[in-house]
């Protein structure tokens, strides 16, 4: 299983639909199909029952629904935190005249460094 998967799996819960799932997604619906029916064999359970107005989540989908969103949330933190690290290490040159230097700089240099320690 991939996160991508997870993220599909949320936006099909979030229509109970397939069609309009696919068409948000940009994919097509016998694809995200297949896909759903490939989670429910890979965990061995049945997320959705198929009802003639759409898609209806099972108890066991609801949880796997509350498992994905900790791990999908989880996953945009890390993401975030090392694109974060990724760009700390950079160097900021600043070039000022001398008499600017001297009036604004020092203030200056201590705001930014309270922000980005």
């Amino acid at each position: 299983m991939k996160l991508s998967q997870l993220k599909y799996f949320q936006v099909v819960c979030k229509h109970n639909n397939l069609t309009r799932a696919a068409e948000e997604l940009h994919i097509s619906q016998p694809g995200l199909t297949h896909l759903i029916q490939e989670m429910e064999q890979e965990f061995g359970l049945t997320l959705f029952l198929r009802r003639n107005k759409g898609l209806v989540l099972t108890e066991e989908g609801r949880k796997f629904l509350e498992e994905a969103n900790l791990l999908l949330q989880q996953s945009d933190y890390f993401v975030s935190r090392m694109k974060f690290l990724g760009q700390s290490n950079q160097i900021i040159r600043v070039g000022l005249p001398p008499a600017s230097a001297t009036l604004f700089f020092p203030s200056i240099m201590h705001m930014l460094h309270r922000q980005s320690p």
